[in-house]
């Protein structure tokens, strides 16, 4: 892509389409791009000057081929989780997230190695969560209810499970 080209669309459709295409275009020629390069494309738009954010109206704007942004917005386990938690946006935190954050956050749940890994700071966060933050971040991760009699427990589901049940009680 040349140029004058990049800078086309950029007026007309906002950076991250401009980029979009940029990226499009390397695979045409036959080059190899980096997958970071990919995901820098799809951060929140008000990390961008107001003169390069997407154009309202374009079509092109909604496209998200991983569905990461939408996955937890306005959906059963979404609300499941505002039952839960009406305190704290949980689906909204998880859609605003990056997806190395949410990949983070499913490895500290289901990984003993993870969890054993992580930082102090993340620690802290983990402990400061209250049963109700546990069981919600669990609904909107797995997409159903923890399950103490199950015999495939994923790692803590257990404890979550009995979380759960104090809740409910």
């Amino acid at each position: 892509m040349d140029r004058k080209t990049y800078e086309h669309i950029l007026a007309s459709d906002g950076r991250r389409i401009a980029n979009r295409a940029a990226f499009a275009s390397l695979r045409e020629k036959g080059e190899q791009a980096e997958l970071d390069a990919f995901y820098s494309m799809y951060g929140s738009e008000d990390d961008l000057p107001e003169h390069e954010r997407v154009r309202a109206g374009n079509p092109r704007n909604c496209f998200d081929p991983t569905g990461w942004h939408s996955f937890y917005v306005n959906e059963q386990w979404a609300a499941v989780a505002r039952s839960l938690c009406p305190d704290r946006d949980w689906a909204k935190e998880l859609a605003e997230s990056t997806p190395e954050q949410g990949c983070y956050l499913v490895a500290l749940f289901h990984d003993q190695k993870a969890l054993d890994a992580a930082t102090d700071e993340t620690m802290d966060w983990l402990r400061s969560l209250r049963p109700t933050d546990i069981v919600a971040l669990f609904v909107l991760l797995h997409r159903r209810w923890p399950d103490v009699a199950s015999e495939n427990l994923q790692h803590g589901e257990k404890e979550i499970a009995s979380m759960f049940l104090g809740i409910t009680k």
